[in-house]
């Protein structure tokens, strides 16, 4: 089962996007495990090393759900953006997908990847260098202070964080979730850029 391996799960959501929260909330309905909305920061202005005022929120929304992953020591968590969109068999893939990173040692796992640099890839699972993209993700608890300090650190939108990020990353072989914009989804365009 997906919750006797990770702890808990969150999405992130902006309050002024209840369309999105309603559409996700029917979505994850698949996953037999609570997943917790966490209130997305809506930035209030574009930051020097950003393109744009929703990166700078999107990032610390991701910061601040790790942060709270780290206060509730949970062991491993699973991370979804709300303009998350679940592949068919979703869930049957995930669960597999499960059984062999539950033998590895990895600090972060991808269910939703833009591959960049790969070390090498099985039937399952992919081994990554870097990858871009944060829609959906697990984070292991070894790796939550360095995720956290990084994050603190870099002031950049997270996805450029996470690419060069020094971490085990590993990602499903073939993509359990895609942004909803890249299967036709009209809600789907990414408020990063939509809120310049």
């Amino acid at each position: 089962m997906i919750a006797d391996y990770f702890d808990h799960a969150f999405f992130i959501n902006l309050d002024r996007r209840p369309d999105r929260r309603k559409s996700f909330e029917e979505q994850v309905k698949q996953i037999p495990m609570d997943v917790e909305r966490i209130s997305a920061v809506d930035a209030p202005e574009k930051l020097p090393g950003y393109t744009a005022k929703g990166e700078v929120g999107c990032k610390l929304s991701h910061l601040n759900t790790v942060k709270l992953a780290q206060e509730r020591k949970y062991s491993r968590v699973l991370i979804f953006e709300d303009d998350s969109y679940f592949i068919p068999e979703f869930m049957n893939k995930l669960l597999k997908a499960v059984s062999e990173i539950k033998k590895l040692s990895w600090d972060l796992f991808y269910l939703d990847y833009s591959l960049e640099k790969v070390i090498s890839t099985g039937s399952v699972l992919t081994r990554l260098k870097s990858t871009w993209r944060c829609t959906a993700y697990a984070v292991n608890s070894c790796f939550y202070r360095q995720y956290i300090l990084q994050a603190e650190r870099e002031h950049r939108a997270i996805d450029r964080t996470m690419k060069d990020i020094q971490a085990v990353k590993f990602a499903t072989t073939e993509k359990l979730v895609v942004q909803c914009r890249d299967v036709g989804i009209r809600n789907g365009d990414s408020d990063i850029w939509s809120w310049q």
